[in-house]
C-alpha cells in the first residue's frame, strides 16, 4: 500500500512539474517554411535566412558565395526586400545610419573564391519614434532580390521568398 502511495505522490509530482514547464516555455510565435531558400550555380551560391528575436522575424542573414576567380560585386540599391512579390524597400546594414538608409549605397565587393555574410533589415520595416526600431516581418511572403554583377559587366538577379506563419500565442 505504501508504494502505492508513493508512485501516486511521484505521478503527480511528475505532472505537477510537466505542467509548470510546458507554462513556462517560450512558444515560438513566427516561423519560416523553408527554414531558409538558397539559389546556387557555377559562378555563386546565395542564400538567406530568416532571423528570429523576440519569437518574430526581422531580419535576413544573406550569404553570398563567389565561386569565381574574379571579383564579384552586390549591387544594394538594385536589392529589393520582396513583401508578396513584391519589391517594396532596400536594405539598412552595419555601417548604414538611420538618416542615411534611403541614400544610394555603393557596391560591395565579394573577392574572388571568397564569402560575404551580413545581416540586412528591410527598410520598409523600420520605425523611428525616440530611436529606431525594427517592425517584425507578417505572416506572408517574405524575401530578397539580390542583384549581383560578375566580371563587371553580367548582371544577375536571383529572386529568393520564404513564408513566415505567425501563429497566436
Amino acid at each position: 500500500m505504501q508504494i502505492l502511495s508513493g508512485c501516486r505522490s511521484f505521478l503527480f509530482s511528475s505532472l505537477v512539474l510537466l505542467f509548470f514547464l510546458h507554462a513556462c516555455a517560450s512558444a515560438v510565435v513566427s516561423t519560416s517554411d523553408p527554414k531558409f531558400q538558397f539559389v546556387e550555380n557555377e559562378l555563386y551560391y546565395v542564400s538567406i535566412t530568416p532571423i528570429l528575436s523576440r519569437d518574430y522575424h526581422y531580419a535576413f542573414r544573406l550569404i553570398i558565395k563567389n565561386k569565381t576567380t574574379q571579383e564579384m560585386e552586390i549591387d544594394w540599391n538594385k536589392t529589393f526586400y520582396i513583401q508578396e512579390e513584391d519589391a517594396v524597400s532596400n536594405f539598412m546594414f552595419d555601417g548604414i545610419p538611420y538618416a542615411n538608409r534611403e541614400a544610394p549605397i555603393p557596391r560591395e565587393k565579394v573577392p574572388a573564391n571568397d564569402m560575404l555574410i551580413r545581416t540586412v533589415w528591410p527598410n520598409a520595416l523600420v520605425d523611428r519614434k525616440k530611436d529606431w526600431f525594427h517592425l517584425p516581418m507578417e505572416a506572408g511572403k517574405h524575401g530578397m532580390e539580390v542583384t549581383l554583377v560578375v566580371n563587371r559587366k553580367q548582371v544577375f538577379k536571383e529572386k529568393l521568398l520564404l513564408t513566415i506563419t505567425v501563429n497566436a500565442e
